[in-house]
């Protein structure tokens, strides 16, 4: 008898032991995320059963209204526009980060692309991810 055969059977148990584990913890994280589907859900279905027969008017132009109570003229205007600008402001910052992110890992990409194939051929995008010029 070796220490090796005292050994293989601990590990079998232990790898047996961690994919039950593994196992019981994949069940649990199904059962909460359709729980907390199906609690949800029968939230909607008490809201649906309370107001059925009632008239309702659901409202998109809730915001508009509110902006027009504040009784400055313009001012409407002024936040929407704001948000407006807002909304383009992040487009940019996310097309930097974007761009800013190819550029990262580009080099570290065609490291491996060469690795998988060194005859692989590049498809000449800058290294921030644009159209190579050349093709415009």
């Amino acid at each position: 008898m070796s220490i090796n055969d005292d050994v293989e059977p601990a590990a079998s148990r232990a790898l047996v032991t961690l994919r039950l584990i593994d196992r019981l913890y994949q069940l649990s994280a199904t059962v909460v995320k359709w729980g907390a589907l199906i609690w949800i859900a029968s939230y909607v279905a008490q809201s649906v059963e309370f107001l059925a027969g009632q008239r309702t008017d659901a409202s998109f132009s809730f915001v508009f209204q509110l902006i027009k109570k504040t009784g400055s003229a313009g001012l409407g205007e002024f936040i929407w526009a704001l948000i407006a600008l807002i909304a383009v402001i992040y487009g940019v910052v996310q097309k930097r980060l974007r761009r800013r992110a190819i550029e990262h890992f580009s080099s570290h990409i065609r490291v491996l692309e060469m690795a998988l194939d060194s005859k692989r051929s590049s498809s000449e995008l800058t290294h921030d991810g644009r159209t190579n010029p050349r093709d415009l």
